[in-house]
Order: C-alpha cells, then structure tokens, then sequence
C-alpha cells in the first residue's frame, strides 16, 4: 500500500459503547471528489504520543477493489486516508 496521510471527511455510524464504524469516505484530489463506500475488515487502538483509531477498510475506487487504511486522531478529532 502507498501512505498518501490525506485528510479526508468520513460518515460513521456510533455503537452505545461510544466505537465508530466507518461506513463511507469523501476525498478531493485534483479538483475531483470521490465518495466512497468501505467496508472495515479489522481495527485497532494505538496509544502513542496521540492516541489513534486505525482501521484497514475493503473499497472500491474506479471499478477496483483496494484495501486502504484509515485513521481517526481522537485528540485532534481528524479522519485521515494513511494508505491506500
């Protein structure tokens, strides 16, 4: 997978516990903007020196299926595409 670490907007659905499920991203590249579905194949919790929510996701971007990994800073609050 390349690192592209590229903000990104993301929809999520929330559990009762409070855990996010992406469900679909949004990115602009080049004056285009692509929305796309994914489905979350596995996550984790990092804990460094910010505390991170990695997912590694199934989508499909011009008719090709591609794992990407996605990340979510809690304490920035921001959705980044990391690698695709």
């Amino acid at each position: 997978m390349k690192v592209l670490n590229k903000p990104i907007d993301v929809i999520t659905w929330t559990k009762e516990n409070g855990s996010m499920i992406p469900f679909k991203f949004r990115i602009t590249e080049n004056d285009k903007t692509y929305s796309c579905k994914i489905q979350v194949q596995s996550s984790e919790e990092i804990n460094s020196a910010e505390k991170y929510y990695i997912y590694t996701c199934q989508t499909e971007i011009n008719n090709q299926t591609k794992m990407c990994e996605i990340r979510y800073s809690k304490d920035a609050m921001t959705w980044t595409l990391f690698k695709i």
